[in-house]
């Protein structure tokens, strides 16, 4: 797995996102719930002080919230919540970061992935 994934695509202000993913070990192999002692998110604003955006700082998403697994193939699916895209800054287009962090191995061992987003400001939104 790289450590950022940039989203090709613009995404819409205050709109629900789906992204999915497999989260990997340091072999490559797929970690799935059973595996996992931690997975969290953040999502913040890549302006100068990087803003926490919808206050979500390090919140569980291990099969709560805005995570869940595939049961048969073990990828992980993130739906972010409308507030989750909301602009910061009075821009016409900002960048936010989704940061997931994991732990297995009773937290010995940890992997973290960052994905990039354009928010765009709608006018009447």
């Amino acid at each position: 797995m790289c450590v950022r994934t940039v989203f090709s695509d613009v995404v819409a202000e205050r709109t629900t996102l789906r992204y999915e993913a497999d989260l990997l070990d340091e072999a490559g192999a797929v970690l799935g719930p059973s595996d996992l002692s931690t997975l969290t998110l953040t999502i913040y604003a890549l302006d100068a002080a990087r803003t926490v955006v919808n206050g979500v700082d390090r919140v569980n998403v291990l099969n709560v919230g805005r995570g869940s697994f595939d049961p048969t193939t073990k990828r992980f699916r993130l739906t972010l919540q409308p507030a989750d895209n909301q602009l910061v800054t009075n821009a016409t287009e900002e960048t936010h970061v989704l940061l997931l962090e994991w732990t297995w191995a009773a937290g010995a061992k940890a992997g973290r992935h960052e994905i990039e987003i354009r928010v765009r400001n709608l006018d009447r939104v």
